[in-house]
């Protein structure tokens, strides 16, 4: 049976997540440590003489230019960008800081973090509808690159709820997982109907002076 091999990289560490602030589609690029992790991402991939046939990104900016970092220092096709890989919308919560949401929805921000698969960020998109487009976009690309290996350029919520699927998990089962870290890389493999997890949250090529601080979740 053909499969589809899936690298998938979670942006460097954003302007948000150094400023402590729930991005979701609010458009910020990546830090220059940020940029160290995604090169530190791009020598590992370097070394596995990583060759992906198709590349396709988050079209948001910390996302699209970790994946272009990250290919870097190899031979890849120019990126696809397709807003099915962005992150959650997260409405009233866009580009505020973690403490003023926590004043201001303490209820809502609790479910967030402690049983993120009934989440939804107030007047954004629950997290059940994003682990369902999530799911839906991947399998759709395995079809049409099966026997291929992907590169995909992604965000935190996306790829904890892609592991979450691939264990049989459904969306209440996401608050099991840990967060993905920043510029970590996790692989799956999908023949289009079933997605099986080859690695998670693989970080062990990050230097520790560049990744100790570089884990900042929502």
């Amino acid at each position: 049976m053909q499969e589809c091999l899936f690298y998938l990289i979670r942006h460097g560490e954003s302007e948000g997540n150094a400023r402590r602030e729930f991005l979701g589609h609010t458009d910020l690029p990546i830090t220059d440590k940020g940029r160290a992790q995604a090169r530190s991402a791009a020598l590992y991939l370097k070394a596995q003489a990583f060759a992906p046939d198709a590349v396709y990104a988050s079209p948001l900016c910390r996302a699209a230019e970790t994946t272009d970092i990250a290919l870097a220092e190899i031979s890849a096709p120019a990126p696809v960008y397709l807003d099915d890989l962005r992150e959650i919308y997260a409405g009233d919560w866009e580009g505020r800081g973690f403490d003023e949401l926590d004043a201001a929805y303490p209820e809502a921000r609790r479910l967030w973090r402690e049983d993120i698969g009934h989440a939804q960020p107030v007047g954004g998109e629950a997290v059940a509808h994003l682990y369902e487009r999530v799911v839906a976009c991947i399998k759709s690309l395995a079809k049409e690159n099966l026997g291929k290996t992907v590169f995909i350029g992604t965000h935190a919520t996306p790829i904890r709820a892609l592991e979450a699927y691939a264990r049989g998990y459904g969306p209440d089962r996401m608050k099991e997982l840990p967060w993905p870290t920043n510029a970590s890389l996790s692989a799956f493999r999908s023949d289009g109907e079933t997605i099986r997890c080859v690695f998670y949250s693989l970080d062990d090529f990050q230097d520790e002076s560049i990744h100790a601080e570089g884990t900042l979740k929502y």
